[in-house]
């Protein structure tokens, strides 16, 4: 429904909603499968596909996308025999779907696995830029426990300060999807460090980040590398520099 011009995200929730009592129903009255019983076969599933989606969209096709998970993740399901909110007992009791059972565990999956794919797989490497947006884009908005400190899973924004890799055309894309679709959670998150003034664990962002991400970039523009000289990239890299503009200025008023 959620790429089907025709249905709203909020038609795609309640029909989630809808799901996810008939699984609860289900669960009540069938044996599990494998040891998993239908609700959390659901919960899986919902999950699932809410991250292939976030990797198969466009990131600038995803809004619709977003504003699903963000109103799903808002919605208190009640168990349709006894009323009480429906919750996933395994592995965090996690109640439907405020607590969002599955996401946080399906994506440190999807993530882990697909944070190191070499620069000659390209539809990987796209799914991960995708998937990299999408995830800043609900990290931007706090939604639920995206909204603690990310600088732990952002190698890609702390790799262009190692002088001993090369930095690819992979990197500045994924980077550049943090700093358009999320300039405001990375810049806070640069300030906490700066707050917070004590050391810095590995892969944490620092305070002098901000500006030497801001020097990477325009260097990237105006003497860019052969892997980064396509008209994409660039585009990227101009819309990211903007939404740092834009972050800054709103930090100052």
């Amino acid at each position: 429904m959620i790429t089907e011009d025709a249905f709203s995200a909020a038609d795609a929730v309640d029909e989630t909603v809808a799901l996810t009592k008939a699984a609860a129903s289900e669960a009540a009255s069938s044996p599990k499968t494998n040891g998993y019983d239908a609700l959390w076969i659901h919960a899986d599933t919902v999950t699932a596909l809410i991250i292939a989606l976030g990797s198969r969209l466009p990131h600038s096709e995803q809004s619709k996308l977003v504003d699903f998970t963000v109103r799903l993740g808002q919605d208190i399901v009640s168990h349709p025999t006894n009323g009480t909110v429906l919750r996933l007992k395994e592995p965090d009791d996690a109640q439907f779907w405020t607590g969002m059972p599955r996401l946080a565990i399906n994506l440190a999956e999807v993530w882990l696995r697909n944070s190191g794919v070499t620069s000659e797989d390209e539809s990987r490497n796209q799914d991960f830029v995708n998937l990299s947006a999408f995830y800043a884009q609900l990290a931007e908005v706090k939604f639920q426990n995206f909204q603690g400190d990310i600088s732990w899973s952002l190698p890609r924004l702390t790799c262009m300060f190692d002088e001993t890799r090369q930095v690819t055309r992979q990197d500045v894309r994924v980077a550049c999807m943090w700093l358009i679709y999320a300039p405001k959670k990375v810049l806070l998150d640069v300030q906490l460090r700066r707050k917070e003034n004590r050391q810095v664990r590995f892969n944490q962002f620092k305070p002098e980040f901000w500006p030497q991400w801001k020097q990477f970039l325009q260097d990237c523009q105006q003497k860019p590398s052969s892997e980064i000289s396509d008209k994409e990239t660039q585009d990227l890299i101009t819309k990211a520099l903007d939404s740092m503009g834009k972050a800054e200025a709103a930090a100052s008023t």
